[in-house]
């Protein structure tokens, strides 16, 4: 229902409501935002040098909730974030703070998306995937055929499937630690799949190109459980 952004700088908040039409612009101007987030209720919540809240009922005046750290996801009237340490949930009405998971040494925060946030070690090896949705953490540990520098990976939206590219394979590979190698040697531009489901992902390939920036390519998609690959396009 809501559309949110800022300016690089931070100066103005906007928010769309889609189904009223209607704007509001909120001037900020509290530094760079990091990440922002529109709960079903149409509160703002944004990461600056302190993680903001904006209630729409109040007319988007903001609030410094006096918490610093990284925001996981944000819905109804609770706010997942991460502190350097462990993953927390503040709750909006009552200002209540507690730990959600003690989060293991060693690892950084690479991504939030969807409801997951994924932390991994500087090498890559192992990567823990925080569920927002179940409060679960999922534990992948990776050897490599090819150079790290080539791992992508991609969580399914349960958390409990992860495709990592390695070289000329897709590698999915389930929370028990099996894998399975899927042969991908046209992919020369090793894009990051995405998820349709818990059971399938969508990819785009290069074909039959020595450019790894440009050439023929196809839509497809994989289904884990099946084991049935399809294409949806080829240019």
């Amino acid at each position: 229902r809501y559309y949110t952004f800022t300016d690089r700088n931070g100066t103005h908040v906007t928010i769309y409501d889609m189904v009223t039409g209607t704007k509001n612009i909120v001037r900020f101007g509290q530094g760079q935002v990091n990440r922002i987030l529109v709960t079903d209720k149409g509160d703002i919540v944004l990461e600056a040098n302190s993680i903001y809240l904006f209630v729409k009922n109040h007319g988007y005046r903001f609030k410094d909730l006096d918490i610093k750290g990284n925001i996981l996801g944000a819905s109804g009237s609770a706010i997942v974030y991460y502190n350097g340490e462990t993953v927390r949930k503040y709750s909006i009405d009552s200002g209540e703070n507690i730990v959600l998971k003690n989060m293991p040494k060693g690892l950084a925060l690479r991504e939030v998306t969807r409801g997951q946030a994924a932390f991994a070690t500087k090498d890559g090896a192992t990567s823990m995937v925080f569920n927002v949705v179940d409060n679960s953490v999922y534990s992948y540990k990776y050897t490599y055929d090819s150079s790290p520098g080539l791992l992508y990976w991609s969580f399914s939206p349960d958390s409990k499937h992860c495709v990592v590219l390695d070289g000329n394979n897709y590698r999915v590979i389930d929370e028990q630690g099996k894998e399975e190698k899927i042969r991908a040697e046209n992919n020369k531009v090793n894009y990051r799949c995405d998820w349709i489901n818990d059971n399938t992902f969508v990819d785009v390939t290069i074909r039959n190109e020595t450019s790894i920036i440009a050439g023929n390519f196809e839509i497809v998609i994989y289904d884990i459980k099946a084991k049935q690959r399809k294409i949806l396009y080829e240019q």
